[in-house]
């Protein structure tokens, strides 16, 4: 009976781990693996200085680490830098970087973490260097470049997002939620976070998507615990 239970655990482990998601961006999934593995020591320590799981620092990211892979050289762009730095995320709101991490959501982060019990926790991330409104910017921008500073955003959004958190969630549950949430942004109420769950629209939109973000990230994390 023991032989048959662990039969039948390994062949469902391995139906989900060939899940489609990973079949039909087997290149972009492989890719954010490697990512993961290459960054691996660098993402446990910014996990562990700010007490979150590197497990929910991981599944929360990774889906944007596979869209990261297919979109690239589109989002790597100067142009947008510029008119980011010099007129404000009104202007131009673009992604950087592995995660996928928008200026707006970095400026967010810091307006809430810095009103909230965890300010001196995360003090670093509303220091700046440079003063003045463009010169933050552009010093915003550098930190989004770096993999370091966007796990201590994660972080952070992890914090904020745990008080919206439902009661009574197992672990499971709360990544979803957690997912969700990061993949909707830090405005959202908790029904909508809930709700968004289910929602077909990663990594194309609603109308071209046959995943939610959530499937992808807990796809991830099923292999990750095999």
């Amino acid at each position: 009976m023991r032989m048959r239970k662990v039969f039948l655990l390994f062949v469902t482990a391995v139906l989900f781990c060939s899940a489609a998601y990973r079949t039909q961006f087997k290149d972009e999934y492989e890719d954010a693996l490697n990512f993961v593995r290459q960054n691996n020591r660098t993402i446990q320590d910014e996990a562990v200085r700010f007490a979150v799981s590197d497990t929910i620092l991981k599944v929360i990211v990774f889906p944007e680490l596979t869209r990261y892979s297919m979109f690239r050289d589109f989002f790597e762009t100067g142009g947008n830098e510029f008119l980011y730095v010099n007129d404000g995320r009104t202007m131009c709101d673009f992604s950087i970087g592995p995660c996928q991490m928008k200026p707006s959501f970095a400026e967010d982060v810091e307006k809430i973490i810095a009103a909230s019990a965890d300010s001196a926790k995360f003090k670093l991330l509303t220091k700046y260097i440079a003063t003045g409104g463009k010169e933050i910017r552009r010093e915003r921008v550098e930190r989004l470049k770096s993999l370091k500073w966007q796990c201590r955003y994660v972080c952070a959004f992890v914090a904020i997002e745990k008080n919206k958190l439902p009661m009574g969630l197992d672990d499971e549950a709360q990544l979803k939620f957690y997912t969700s949430a990061y993949n909707l942004g830090l405005n959202s109420s908790t029904e909508t976070i809930i709700k968004w769950e289910g929602i077909k629209a990663f990594p194309y939109g609603k109308k071209y998507s046959q995943f939610s973000y959530t499937d992808v990230a807990m796809e991830y994390y099923h292999c990750l615990k095999q």
